[in-house]
């Protein structure tokens, strides 16, 4: 009687054990990740497409417990060398790290009622000084832009404001 207990406490034990290392990778390895990659987004998006003075903003991931619609951005400081137009279509290391395409000079159209404004919702992360640098480079003469039909994704690119962004807002 005394072995099959021992067992049962064992088993019991490694399955407990079991259970709390599953949590601790389900949890975990997403938090780790984030840690990893969301302050390196920015330079590894831009890397060898523009030059850059320094990375403004940084997010490759949603956080944790968010919402599930939420932001990723990379927002960076342009040179003094940089072009006066943006570079052509980038894509990357898959979807997250394009940018460029099919370029529009601003102001930027107002968007309509059903269209998502992923600069407006992405603003609250970012201080007040750089949401202004980026509503004024996508609705002031002197820059290029470009937004996805349903207003999910934006990139800009924009010498008068010394930044070039990519932001979405999405799932």
């Amino acid at each position: 009687m005394g072995v099959l207990r021992s067992l049962v406490r064992g088993a019991v034990s490694g399955t407990i054990l079991l259970a709390l290392l599953g949590a601790g990778l389900l949890w975990g390895y997403p938090a780790l990740r984030r840690l990893r990659d969301n302050p390196g987004y920015a330079e590894k998006l831009f890397a060898g497409v523009l030059e850059h003075d320094r990375v403004l903003a940084s997010r490759r991931w949603h956080g944790w417990g968010a919402e599930s619609w939420d932001c990723s951005y990379g927002i960076v400081e342009l040179s003094d060398a940089a072009a006066p137009t943006p570079p052509t279509a980038v894509s990357g290391d898959g979807w997250q790290f394009a940018y460029g395409g099919n370029w529009q000079a601003s102001p930027a159209p107002p968007l309509n009622d059903t269209t998502r404004d992923a600069l407006d919702f992405c603003s609250r992360y970012w201080d007040a000084a750089l949401a202004g640098r980026l509503e004024r480079a996508l609705n002031t003469p002197g820059s290029w832009y470009i937004r996805d039909g349903v207003g999910e994704t934006v990139f800009l690119y924009s010498v008068p404001e010394r930044l070039a962004a990519r932001i979405r807002y999405g799932d």
